[in-house]
């Protein structure tokens, strides 16, 4: 026998309560805590608990094909599929046949027959999207069926071609060439046509038409006119509509996951808001980070907010430096790099020519994500005797001169 690992949360192996039993090339399980033995019958055994799973199990394969049984020997489903895959608590994907279906893992019973190319959860987990076999598909038609995994039933709209938004209810429906927003439980559709209709995010979603863009509400109302050149959106919720100006400038105007702006205006930029990844929401921070036309660099310069939109730091720095430990913050203007704390208060003057990370790749944007690593090497560039000169020494987190100093 041997005993059964797994992984934890900290993907670390740990042993588990089942002890693998070896019987020649056939293998069986002891259940420990109920000190339960399954005969070796099996060509393999394994303990299997992947995410959604309510319990552990274990995935049993004879002749090529797999199946389940609990721990205490209980079989769940026979040793007849090609491949098992949780996708939620109690709704198992399973190949056979060469085609993907659904079963409920909880009674065993099959809900949708093994006629599909692949199935995956989409958007809020609740609905499944099944892709139709290639000689299956209709020009015209919709790639794709819908299962509503709640109501264990299909789901089966007045159009063609239709797909879920994260809201649950919430379809964006195709019909002429055109998009809708439809509520499936009014049975309507609520905008007016769009070229593209983005996801929903805090009610609030995403329109376009011709190229310009705009906001539209879950209830199908324009919030914001499609009068951009350029919408963005990020993981948190926030919102940047951008258009050029005659000059070519770029205006934006950025909104809080609510819906309400941040600032009072559009910030003025010379490259558009995505040229620089930006804007940048850090979300543990709850900051956001903006970029603005600086008249005197003739160029866009950067600036750090919290989600208010109350400033942080000025946009008047050429680099920000993200540290994921104190100093929060260093930052790079005329030259000169000084380092900033968590409530970015100045720590190092602004006085340093450059500064050196050790063993870190370095992005050379005007935003880098660093490791703090600490002591940092820095120099300062100084001129003795007609000579160019650089004396390096180290500071610690809290912006101290460590005893070390060197020059060149």
């Amino acid at each position: 026998y041997s005993i059964e690992a797994r992984k934890n949360e900290s993907n670390e192996w740990v042993d588990t309560n089942v002890l693998k039993v070896h019987k020649g090339k056939l293998r069986g399980w002891y259940f420990t805590d109920e000190e339960i033995l399954v005969e070796p019958r099996f060509d393999n055994i394994r303990y299997w608990m992947p995410e959604h799973a309510e319990h552990p199990y274990i995935l049993v394969e004879k002749g090529g094909m797999s199946g389940l049984y609990d721990l205490d020997g209980t079989e769940v489903l026979p040793p007849a599929y090609d491949s098992l895959s949780l996708q939620l608590p109690e709704l198992l994907s399973f190949k056979q046949d060469s085609g993907y279906g659904l079963i409920n893992i909880r009674t065993g019973k099959e809900l949708v027959p093994p006629r599909y190319a692949w199935i995956d959860p989409v958007k809020t987990d609740k609905i499944m999207r099944l892709r139709l076999p290639y000689d299956q598909q209709q020009e015209g038609e919709s790639l794709y069926h819908w299962w509503d995994a709640a109501q264990q039933k299909m789901i089966e709209l007045p159009f063609k071609e239709y797909e879920p938004l994260s809201q649950e209810g919430l379809w964006a429906v195709f019909k002429d060439g055109k998009s809708f927003l439809y509520d499936a439980q009014a049975q309507k559709i609520i905008s007016a046509p769009y070229d593209l209709i983005g996801d929903a995010s805090n009610g609030l979603i995403i329109v376009e038409n011709d190229d310009k863009f705009g906001v539209i509400n879950d209830k199908g109302k324009e919030i914001f006119p499609l009068d951009y050149d350029l919408a963005l959106r990020n993981d948190s919720g926030f919102i940047a509509l951008s258009r050029q100006n005659k000059k070519r400038f770029w205006e934006t105007i950025y909104l809080r996951p609510d819906g309400e702006p941040m600032f009072s205006g559009p910030i003025r930029t010379w490259s558009s808001p995505d040229s620089y990844e930006a804007p940048l929401i850090r979300a543990a921070e709850q900051e956001i980070i903006v970029g603005a036309y600086d008249p005197v660099r003739r160029n866009d310069s950067f600036g750090i907010y919290d989600w208010q939109g109350t400033e942080r730091f000025a946009p008047e720095y050429k680099t920000l430096f993200l540290y994921n430990d104190v100093p929060r913050y260093g930052a790079i203007k005329k030259h000169h790099v000084g380092l900033f704390d968590d409530q970015c208060n100045e720590i190092f003057p602004m006085i340093l020519d450059g500064i050196y990370h050790a063993d870190v790749l370095m992005h050379w944007g005007p935003i880098r994500n660093l490791e703090a690593g600490f002591p940092l090497l820095a120099y300062i560039d100084g001129r003795v005797d007609q000579r160019n000169k650089r004396y390096y020494f180290y500071t610690d987190k809290n912006g101290e001169v460590l005893p070390a100093l060197f020059d060149s």
